[in-house]
């Protein structure tokens, strides 16, 4: 039989959660602050530049977040800190989405998948995985 790598569970989801929402939420910021600073260039309004404005002080508010609670965010298996990026290496297994970083591809994968590869180790997690759970056959 051969062997086949298992989704290792977490038992404490919820700050893995919490950072990647915060994260793609800045994300959604940062992307509306600058289609509204090119819609402004183009068509000068006082309403959307206000608007701009306040996309732009989200964004930083965001960030500020999601940074500070990235740190409690650490891979189960190496207490690695995914969603924080670093200049460690990175697991030969570990993934991007190539405009990104590592970091950035795992908060959205675990937003979009509940899944997500720590790329310190390279351990697959589940998030909605129960922990001591049997893989069934």
């Amino acid at each position: 039989m051969p062997v086949v790598s298992q989704n290792r569970s977490v038992h404490r989801p919820k700050p893995f959660i919490k950072t990647a929402r915060l994260c793609v939420t800045q994300y959604l910021f940062a992307t509306a602050a600058i289609t509204l600073l090119v819609y402004t260039l183009a068509f000068p309004s006082p309403a959307t530049a206000i608007i701009a404005l306040v996309c732009m002080v989200l964004f930083f508010a965001f960030w500020l977040l999601s940074n500070i609670s990235s740190r409690s965010a650490t891979c189960p298996l190496c207490r690695g800190k995914c969603l924080a990026s670093s200049k460690a290496s990175k697991h030969k297994k570990a993934y991007r989405l190539k405009p990104l970083s590592y970091a950035q591809t795992t908060a959205l994968s675990i937003v979009f998948t509940n899944k997500w590869r720590c790329m310190h180790c390279g351990s697959v997690y589940d998030l909605k995985k129960k922990p001591g759970q049997r893989p069934q056959y």
